[in-house]
């Protein structure tokens, strides 16, 4: 899943993060200030850039999903879901399609968050952690808790669980087809075939980690829980930075 706590707009020219509000940056991050009236309620928790529309947003809420449009002000787009969701995931290729999750499972929405219906065939119990869109399949998406991994390769139509590989999250390659990575607690596994066969890659990280982006040519890009950012040259692990 796309980090929760920043995003970039589709023309690069604005990032996005999470204070007490949603805040922009025009600067390259050298200044915030806050953008549109709310979300309501309370800060946060998710935020979403439309990758192919430029100044379309998502966030989540108290568990709601709100969007927002250029200057418009935020606006409530929950229909059909309880107050539970954690994320907002675009199809890249399709800005209408959206997917969302959390205790009660998958939903998708076909109309860019105007509806959404549960999208839940297949998945048993899961309490749904994040979810991935292959950029060069929409059809074929990840989705998962802690301790299961499901696979779509119809849009969320119907749902496997995946019985043998790795647990934890999946990042799909946006450069390489069939490249995904997967981020546990004490290692990071890399596919080259979609997900069906794994390999470690190189140690040399702390042991508390995410996966926050994937650079060019495949490198990932990890962030520890002291502050350092990790990159990997599929060499040796190495720290570029506290």
């Amino acid at each position: 899943m796309v980090p929760f706590d920043h995003a970039v707009d589709a023309d690069g020219t604005a990032l996005y993060a999470l204070a007490s509000t949603v805040q922009r940056s025009v600067d390259g991050g050298n200044s915030w200030s806050p953008i549109g009236a709310g979300p309501p309620e309370a800060a946060p928790f998710f935020i979403a850039a439309d990758p192919r529309l430029s100044g379309t947003l998502y966030a989540v809420v108290n568990g709601e999903i709100y969007k927002k449009v250029d200057d418009e002000a935020w606006s409530k787009r929950s229909a059909g879901l309880d107050p539970s969701m954690d994320f907002v995931i675009i199809d890249p290729h399709d800005s209408s399609t959206l997917y969302t999750g959390g205790r009660t499972g998958v939903f998708k929405s076909s109309n860019g968050g105007t509806s959404w219906t549960a999208a839940n065939t297949g998945l048993t119990g899961l309490n749904a952690f994040g979810l991935a869109v292959d950029p060069f399949d929409s059809r074929h998406l990840f989705a998962w808790s802690p301790t299961q991994v499901f696979e779509s390769f119809d849009g969320s139509a119907k749902w496997t669980l995946l019985s043998a590989g790795p647990r934890g999250s999946r990042t799909f390659d946006p450069y390489v087809p069939g490249g995904v990575y997967t981020s546990e607690f004490d290692k990071v596994q890399r596919s080259t075939d979609g997900g069906k066969t794994w390999s470690p890659l190189p140690d040399g990280l702390p042991r508390s980690h995410s996966l926050f982006a994937i650079g060019a040519r495949g490198t990932p890009y990890m962030g520890s829980s002291s502050g350092g950012v990790f990159v990997c040259n599929f060499i040796r692990m190495r720290s570029v930075g506290k």
